[in-house]
């Protein structure tokens, strides 16, 4: 049955043995499963696999569905960001409302399952940066939950630092750069950050937030 495959794959991966559980999901998934977490497995292993355009073939069958991998749907907004910006994600490149929701849906069911990620908070602010339209204060008040779940992650305080900015939060993004300084073990990120205390009133952050942010690719 597909989910004793599931079950047996994902055993089979805790065991190191990535080609047989690739495998044995593959004979299940041939045999008429359709159980979504065996899906939202099968598109991780192809993740895993770095065949992106296999990953996003399955993720996209779990995308309305009732899967319980958190991570899948984080992956699948992953891919569908760099799908939208283009390979070369250039500086002109900016997503419209419906791409927006299109990234931000499957982020959002993910908040509501067990086990949040600090990928899916900064998959959430990267996706805000690459907008056509400016987040507004509510908007990013999911990156303030992030940011209490997991303040030591470097990546994720600074974008949303830079993001306050970008809409005139000052004093916000300024605690943020402090609170990335004091957590920060990582000796390039600490310029970086110091490199952005000069964001305040009279500073336009729009582009900084839109290239200083690059220097973490997407995790």
């Amino acid at each position: 049955e597909p989910e004793a495959a599931r079950i047996k794959g994902e055993a089979l991966l805790a065991a190191g043995k990535t080609a047989q559980a690739r495998a044995t999901m593959a004979v299940a998934y041939r045999r008429g499963g359709r159980d979504p977490d065996l899906l939202a497995a099968i598109g991780l292993l192809e993740v895993d696999a770095k065949e992106t355009a296999t990953a996003k073939k399955f993720l996209e069958l779990v995308a309305n569905g009732k899967t319980t991998r958190s991570r899948a749907l984080v992956e699948l907004a992953k891919l569908r960001l760099i799908e939208a910006l283009g390979p070369l994600e250039t500086s002109t490149a900016r997503l419209s409302a419906a791409q927006m929701a299109s990234v931000l849906t499957p982020l959002f069911a993910a908040r509501e399952l067990p086990a949040a990620t600090p990928q899916l908070y900064a998959t959430i602010a990267r996706a805000w940066e690459n907008s056509a339209i400016n987040p507004e204060s509510a908007h990013l008040a999911v990156l303030d939950e992030g940011v209490k779940l997991f303040p030591r992650k470097t990546e994720l305080v600074y974008r949303t630092a830079l993001l306050k900015a970008r809409i005139g939060l000052y004093s916000d993004s300024a605690e943020l750069i402090t609170l990335g300084l004091q957590h920060t073990t990582d000796p390039e990120a600490r310029p970086v950050f110091d490199a952005s205390l000069h964001l305040a009133p009279g500073h336009h952050a729009t582009e900084c937030t839109r290239v200083d942010a690059k220097k973490w690719p997407m995790a």
